[in-house]
């Protein structure tokens, strides 16, 4: 169960944008060479075959957390510990969600009784 464990999961931004990039170039050029020889063979399923060697090839590049695409690495700051926080001092969320409910409310009272004006 370790050897799961132990298997990395993650890539970072600049690999997932690599990803990305590599995934639509090889979907993009599988496509053309599919429909072109599709053309020249006048088989539609000869294009659907290469279009999808293209899907396959494409997942198997780009799917997996490949080493190419966990080169730069997210430096984290270290969580704040209790201690730091100022003491005594209220949050907005409180205050600001109160406000941001009340105001809700009134513009749905008040675009309900507009709605119903224009009914008529």
């Amino acid at each position: 169960m370790d050897f799961f464990t132990s298997i990395p999961t993650h890539i970072d931004y600049v690999g997932q944008a690599k990803a990305e990039k590599l995934y639509r170039a090889i979907i993009t050029l599988f496509s053309i060479v599919g429909f072109v020889w599709g053309y020249i063979v006048q088989q539609f399923s000869q294009s659907v075959y290469i279009l999808g060697a293209g899907f396959i090839l494409a997942a198997i590049l780009t799917v997996p957390p490949w080493p190419m695409y966990r080169r730069n690495p997210l430096n984290w700051q270290n969580p704040r510990s209790n201690e730091e926080k100022p003491a005594g001092k209220k949050g907005r969320n409180e205050h600001s969600y109160l406000v941001y409910a009340a105001h809700t409310m009134t513009t749905s009272a008040i675009s309900s009784v507009m709605y119903f004006f224009t009914l008529k």
